[in-house]
């Protein structure tokens, strides 16, 4: 396979600095074999094995305040045998704002998965791929950090 990640900032003294992440990893081969009386098996795209998973996020910085946005990919595969039917990809989007405080304290709220978005449906028992998608409702969350 192949991972690549590429970043790009850009700053300015009226705007503040502008942070443009993208990563991605693409699975040539996934071969098993489970013993050696048995031929080996390409698991790619077949059940919770997505050919490409990627992130890409958009950060802004501007005297203390702080906001980005991200949105995490995963590609569709091959739904559980017999089926032929295919698991849909997943797209999920997340929002973050920050403030910096006096004293190195900084507060965060975010939230993931923004929109709200159910996992791809599949024939498990589940009704998704637990190991694969991201399956969590909309969560938000405040964080503080505190530097000493």
């Amino acid at each position: 396979g192949v991972d690549l990640s590429a970043e790009y900032r850009v700053s300015t003294k009226q705007l503040g600095r502008f942070t443009a992440r993208a990563a991605g990893s693409t699975v040539f081969h996934t071969i098993i074999k489970t013993r050696p009386d048995l031929a080996s098996l390409e698991t790619l795209r077949t059940y919770e094995v997505p050919h490409f998973r990627g992130n890409a996020s958009l950060t802004w910085h501007y005297q203390q305040f702080s906001t980005g946005v991200s949105a995490d990919y995963i590609a569709g595969f091959a739904d559980l045998a017999p089926s032929a039917l295919r698991v849909k990809p997943q797209t999920i989007t997340g929002l973050q704002i920050s403030y910096d405080l006096a004293a190195a304290t900084k507060v965060t709220l975010g939230a993931n998965n923004v929109f709200n978005k159910n996992p791809p449906l599949t024939a498990s028992t589940t009704g998704y791929a637990e190991q694969t998608n991201f399956f969590l409702p909309r969560f938000l969350y405040m964080e503080v950090t505190k530097k000493f």
